[in-house]
């Protein structure tokens, strides 16, 4: 098992994804209230889309991704 920031998403490469059967997704920024606007674009949607992205040019077996029930708001 890795555990892995995806503050960082320069250091998302192969080499990250090499020997492993299964990527498991499952972390989020949730509502921070005064977070800067694209804090939650940048870890939420490009952190994902960058994650998987480099999942599937390196066909690891599966990519799990799991979300939470604060998507749906209040």
């Amino acid at each position: 098992m890795r555990h892995y920031d995806l503050e960082h998403l320069r250091s998302v490469t192969p080499e990250l994804l090499a020997g492993i059967d299964a990527v498991i997704h499952l972390a989020a920024l949730v509502h921070v209230p005064g977070a800067p606007p694209d804090q939650h674009q940048r870890l939420n949607f490009l952190a994902t889309r960058t994650l998987f992205d480099m999942w599937e040019k390196v066909g690891v077996g599966s990519f799990v991704f799991t979300s939470s029930v604060s998507v749906y708001g209040k």
